[in-house]
């Protein structure tokens, strides 16, 4: 008689060993993500950007509470050249203003080894020097001890042998700009920081000396301006800096008898730092619409689909069975 066994493909149903749903829900999820990405990829740049504010605030702090110290020349000094340069110790980095009295003699900065100098022009006679500290904010600290100089001008033709009393090496003084017709050149001192391209102008005057005058205008960047003056008082010169960082402005002028004043002021030029070179710009990917209308439908079509597969292999596997077999 003839024996039939059991075989593995007898038609019995097995469960679904190789179906991963979790990983078909990880590449849906996937996929979702990135149409809608590139949705909003193109759907955002088609509104209206806003304008950039650019806003500027000034921190409060604490005017300077020190002085310099003005080393040189000492309390007491004569001399018979009218330029001195006066020098001393200072810190911080501030910006020094010189004063004699109520007059500017002139302002200079604080160098990065605690010391500052600028030349000045003397008047005749006695010359109260005082320097102080003026910050960022345009706030001034208190003044340094005053230091006395007498300029004591050396009249044309006398011999340096009849000078006494003069401490420093006599200088003669040309021509005849001395006294009340004294050659002077000033700018008052101004607090003023402009941005690298804008536009600066110098203000100042010319008093005393025998016209015509030429005045040399040193901006403190490598470039220098000469100008002739046909007349005595005050002058405008403008002058662009191009990059940022504090500027010594020197003016000297002379007069037809070759006599000479000096003046020395300051300006700061504020401005970014150099930037870093830019990086190649990405050219942004762009899907055409259509192509969007298309994804959409495909991907929640997609979606259905997969659900409908595991709904129905749930159904299957808790109702369809085969019929025993016949006895």
């Amino acid at each position: 008689m003839l024996g039939l066994s059991s075989h593995q493909h007898s038609a019995k149903l097995t469960a679904h060993h190789h179906t991963s749903y979790g990983g078909l829900l990880l590449l849906l999820a996937l996929a979702g993500m990135l149409i809608l990405l590139l949705t909003l990829g193109a759907v955002l740049p088609t509104k209206a950007d806003s304008g950039s504010i650019g806003v500027t605030s000034v921190v409060p702090s604490t005017p300077p509470t020190t002085a310099p110290v003005i080393t040189a020349p000492v309390n007491g000094a004569t001399v018979t050249s009218r330029q001195i340069t006066v020098s001393g110790a200072c810190s911080g980095s501030y910006t020094i203003v010189l004063t004699d009295g109520a007059v500017v003699r002139g302002s200079t900065f604080c160098n990065h080894d605690g010391t500052f100098g600028l030349v000045i022009s003397l008047d005749p006679g006695t010359n109260a020097l005082a320097a102080h500290y003026v910050d960022a904010l345009n706030q001034s600290g208190p003044p340094s001890a005053t230091v006395v100089v007498t300029y004591r001008p050396i009249p044309p033709g006398t011999p340096l042998a009849a000078l006494t009393g003069a401490q420093v090496t006599p200088v003669p003084i040309r021509g005849p700009s001395m006294g009340a017709n004294l050659l002077t050149v000033t700018a008052p001192y101004r607090f003023e920081a402009i941005q690298p391209g804008d536009s600066f102008t110098l203000t100042g005057t010319i008093t005393g000396g025998t016209m015509p005058y030429a005045l040399e205008i040193d901006w403190g960047d490598g470039i220098q301006t000469l100008l002739s003056r046909p007349n005595a008082g005050s002058f405008s010169m403008a002058h662009t800096y191009n990059k940022p960082g504090r500027y010594l402005i020197k003016l000297n002028v002379s007069d037809i008898t070759s006599a000479t004043a000096f003046f020395q002021t300051t300006i700061t030029v504020n401005g970014p730092a150099a930037a870093a070179p830019a990086l190649p710009a990405v050219p942004p990917v762009v899907v055409p619409p259509y192509l969007l209308m298309i994804a959409w439908p495909v991907f929640l079509i997609t979606c259905l689909v997969a659900i409908s597969f595991w709904l129905g292999e749930r159904y299957d596997r808790r109702h369809w069975c085969l019929p025993p077999p016949a006895a």
